[in-house]
């Protein structure tokens, strides 16, 4: 391996490459979709490189793939390319390949060096350096639920299987390599269980830094598909990839450190229904913002169908003290363990997307102190009295689109974007013929 002329990989990434034995780097970003995106450099050239220089109409694909003109690239722009920089503190063996290693790259302007505006894993530095400004350290941990199919999209056994210990000896061949590939990627697993669905699975992660947290969900996502197809299945993160088939969220448990070390979420002020003020403003601020973030927590319509009554998925604005009906589970006085559970996001979803409106609204709340809710104790789903979030894509979009907030949030290019590729998607579902729809009139009708 020859050292790099003029890369700018840094010393201790080259030493890094070379005590593994890397063969090969992926350069990996995500797309607005939260699909990971990028290309694979042999060694030498990637030394020799140092960065990627790649279309910058990846951020305009649709979910298939395809390219679409948006707000953000157009014929009229040329279609041009964009730099994709590595961020060598996240830097790491890649689990799923042999002697492969992998980088997170941020995406900026080929000719004004500055970050793409498509890019939320820049936007959510960008958010904790406030974070760091008033004194906080964000930590946080992502529990994904994901579906295991057979090479047929069968799901991978038939039955009712919660908590099953013997479904997982079952799958233990499967589960065994899924967790030592994500081990191997520095991905350190809590546990794994066999969720309600059939072929339903949660892989809990360890809790971390907020940005490496979110670089190690992407990871996550990637390395378990790789697996499971890799060894005859398939595994999908889609919220609801069957109608008989449970839904599949992103629950993300967060809180707040303060510059002694210490959980501010943990520390107790008696007058406080929620016994931290700062968890307190915190959780304001993201129920003030809920709706106006739908369209990033349920990109797609299918995601629509994993938010229904009595699922275990919030459809109303709440929170609660250890309530899984309600949208925010608080789980406070516990110390170190003091957090807050977001429940509304889908598995499927991008990570940065729905950690950058998370952690701006929690900001709004830190800042401005809003006033807090009643609290939602018991049966959620039975109370008219909550308010609701949007039942159909059309209304979340439009709220995301007009509001000021994600304007500040996102930025005006985000925005109009996400609106345009969330558009694209609904007038395809529209246009398509169901298996539903044939079954159910053509007999009839």
């Amino acid at each position: 391996m020859n050292d790099p002329v003029g890369s700018g990989v840094p010393e201790q990434a080259v030493q890094f490459l070379r005590e593994n034995n890397i063969r090969a780097v992926d350069l990996m970003f995500v797309d607005v979709w939260g699909i990971p995106r990028g290309k694979r450099f042999p060694i030498e050239a990637f030394l020799h490189h140092g960065v990627m220089h790649i279309g910058a109409a990846a951020f305009t694909a649709n979910a298939d793939g395809r390219l679409d003109e948006t707000p953000f690239v157009s014929a009229s722009s040329g279609w041009p390319d964009m730099v994709a920089r590595p961020d060598y503190s996240s830097l790491r063996r890649a689990g799923w390949g042999e002697n492969l290693a992998t980088v997170m790259c941020e995406c900026v302007d080929a000719r004004t060096q500055e970050p793409i505006a498509m890019d939320t894993r820049s936007m959510v530095k960008a958010t904790l350096s406030e974070f760091a400004q008033l004194g906080y350290r964000v930590n946080l941990a992502t529990e994904l639920e994901f579906h295991v199919f057979d090479a047929n999209w069968r799901p991978a056994w038939e039955e009712i299987g919660l908590y099953s210990l013997e479904f997982c000896a079952g799958f233990d061949p499967l589960l065994g390599r899924i967790v030592r590939a994500l081990s191997d990627t520095g991905i350190p697993v809590e546990n794994t269980s066999i969720e309600y669905s059939p072929g339903q699975i949660e892989i809990t992660q360890q809790y971390d830094e907020a940005l490496a947290m979110l670089d190690k969900t992407v990871l996550f996502k990637h390395a378990v598909r790789c697996v499971a197809r890799e060894n005859g299945y398939h595994a999908t993160f889609m919220a609801k990839p069957g109608t008989e088939l449970g839904g599949s969220s992103m629950h993300v448990h967060l809180s707040l450190q303060d510059q002694s070390g210490r959980n501010a979420f943990g520390i107790v002020d008696e007058e406080n229904p929620l016994g931290s003020s700062v968890l307190r403003k915190y959780v304001s601020g993201l129920l003030a913002h809920q709706l106006e973030l739908q369209a990033v927590t349920h990109p797609t319509s299918n995601d629509y169908k994993r938010s229904v009554d009595y699922s275990f998925a919030p459809t109303q604005v709440t929170w609660g003290v250890d309530n899984r009906h309600a949208g925010l589970r608080c789980l406070p006085r516990i110390g170190d363990s003091s957090r807050v559970e977001v429940r509304w996001a889908s598995a499927g979803t991008n990570p940065y997307s729905v950690l950058q409106g998370y952690l701006q609204a929690g900001l709004h709340g830190l800042t401005e102190d809003l006033p807090l809710i009643d609290e939602c104790v018991g049966d959620a789903y039975a109370d008219p009295g909550w308010e609701r979030i949007a039942a159909r894509p059309e209304i979340a979009l439009e709220r995301f689109a007009t509001s000021d907030f994600t304007h500040s949030a996102f930025g005006k290019t985000f925005v109009e974007t996400t609106r345009a590729l969330q558009l694209n998607e609904l007038r395809e579902f529209a246009a398509q013929v169901t298996d539903w729809e044939f079954v159910r009139y053509r007999t009839h009708i």
